[in-house]
Parts: structure tokens; sequence; C-alpha cells
């Protein structure tokens, strides 16, 4: 799989969420799967392998950049669903690594809800709108900010302008994002709540 900037091709790895997430190290193509010491089932699932080549994943301008680069041409990009345990587990352990490897890091929303991401089909309005105030408070400089409320159960819609949760630019950012999550998720079907890809190659963490 890769990711391009320019023309130039860039190595990517895509976390949809983990359970049993317990850290994240930029992974080397030929070496073991990109977790450590994970605190469920410590065998990784096995899946057949899916058809045909990974789909390309471009660069979006409406990708919100949390870690910029700093040494580093690897691109990360981390979906999450925001009322996923464990992806809030794991943004923090991603980002810190990301960045100590001077790497890029960016954010999509793939929030679980029919009304903003055409790949799913239950319906949950308040994914939608944490997602939508994801890249409200991005645009404020307040993306960390609006993560640690979320992560501590608070409102963290509450210090956001209303007119930015209704501005139908934001919400085609939060589709787009989500779009882009759809060809990856159905090339590589979900059986277990981790899956990192890396450069073409495919693992599964640990499952429930």
């Amino acid at each position: 799989m890769t990711v391009t900037r320019g023309g130039l091709a860039l190595g990517a790895v895509l976390l949809l969420g983990c359970a049993g997430f317990d850290g994240f190290d930029l992974p080397d193509p030929d070496a073991n799967p990109p977790w450590v010491e994970p605190a469920v089932d410590p065998q990784p699932a096995v899946e057949p392998e899916p058809p045909g080549p990974p789909p390309e994943i471009g660069l979006l301008d409406g990708d919100l950049v949390v870690v910029p680069a700093t040494r580093s041409d690897d691109v990360v990009i981390q979906y999450s669903d925001w009322r996923c345990p464990h992806c809030l587990v794991a943004y923090p352990k991603v980002r810190d690594a990301v960045r100590e490897a001077g790497a890029e890091l960016r954010f999509r929303n793939f929030p679980l809800s029919a009304p903003c991401n055409p790949g799913v089909s239950r319906e949950d309005p308040e994914r939608c709108t944490l997602a939508l105030g994801s890249v409200c408070a991005y645009r404020q400089e307040g993306f960390e900010d609006f993560f640690e409320r979320v992560q501590a159960g608070g409102d963290a819609l509450a210090e956001l302008p209303g007119d930015c949760l209704e501005d139908p630019g934001v919400a085609a950012v939060v589709r787009e994002q989500a779009e882009s999550g759809v060809a990856l998720a159905s090339w590589a079907p979900r059986r277990s709540s981790c899956r990192w890809m890396a450069s073409g190659r495919r693992w599964t963490g640990p499952t429930r």
C-alpha cells in the first residue's frame, strides 16, 4: 500500500481500532506485526488474503495533520471512530511513537454511522457529531484538547462554535475521510477489531 505526496511513494500504516492495543512501533515491512505485548490473545488472527492489490490511499486536503513530519518521509494515517474505546486508547500511543520517529500522522474520521459514512448501515448521530467536532477543533488548533475531553467523557462540543458544526464544508471533509476508508475496509474485511496495513502488507491484531 502506498500513500503519495507530490508523486513520491511513502510508507503508510492505517489503524482501524485495536482491542488489547498496548504499544506501537513504525513497522519495517520485513518486521513482525507492529504491536507490543498485546493484552488480549497474543496470537494474531488468521485471515484469508484479500483478492488483488491493496487500494491506493492518497493524501486528502481535508486530512487532520496532528503530527507534522520533522525528519522522515513516512506518513501514518489513523482512521478512528470517536465512540471506539480502543481507538481512544491507541491514539496517544500512535501519536507519541510517530512524533518520536519524526514522521507525519494524519487523522481521519471513520464514524460508524450511516449519515456521514456510506460504508455502514447503522445510525448513531452522536458519532457523526463528534466527527464534525474534531474537524472544527482542528481548525481552531484545539484537536488535542478535543481528544482529551472525549477521552475523559466530558462535553467535547461545548467550546466549539455551533455554526461550525452546521458548516456543509465540515460535513464534506468528514464524508471524504470516511469514504477513503471504505475501500480499505472492503479490501481487508474485518474479523477482529485491530488491523494494520503497511506498504502492502497486512496484519490482524489481537481479537476480543
